[in-house]
């Protein structure tokens, strides 16, 4: 059966805060605190954004509607880049899709991926959209 959305963005957390390539990429943050800061579980408004750059955030919306079938994904996962840097945003991009990938018990696959505009120069924004089969 498949897990709650909370349980998954906690796993995905750890997945995160374990990966020392991503946290190079991040400068190392070591404190839980800095962690934290690096790796949101939640949705950040632009007025969160200037002065922390890079990060990123992860976090579940509703992706569909209702059904009895539990094999029918009603979740989207979205995970968030803000980056300076567009090479930046590509780099974390690629090594989270292949933690996201790699370490999932289920398949995790990307849905789809791009560039958003962030509406602060200075602040690049890419997101990528997956589709895990959580409980909704």
């Amino acid at each position: 059966m498949a897990i709650r959305a909370f349980e998954l963005q906690d796993q995905i957390f750890e997945w995160f805060a374990n990966d020392a390539q991503l946290l190079a990429l991040l400068g190392n943050p070591a404190t839980p605190e800095a962690l934290n800061n690096k790796f949101r579980r939640e949705v950040c408004g632009m007025d969160e954004v200037e002065g922390c750059l890079d990060f990123i955030n992860f976090y579940f919306l509703p992706s569909g509607g209702r059904t009895g079938n539990y094999k029918v994904n009603r979740n989207s996962l979205f995970v968030d880049f803000f980056c300076a840097f567009r090479n930046d945003a590509i780099a974390l991009s690629e090594r989270v899709n292949e933690i996201i990938e790699g370490n999932s018990n289920e398949e995790i696959l990307m849905s789809s991926e791009g560039q958003l505009p962030s509406g602060i120069t200075g602040v690049y924004l890419y997101r990528q959209k997956y589709m895990p089969l959580v409980r909704g």
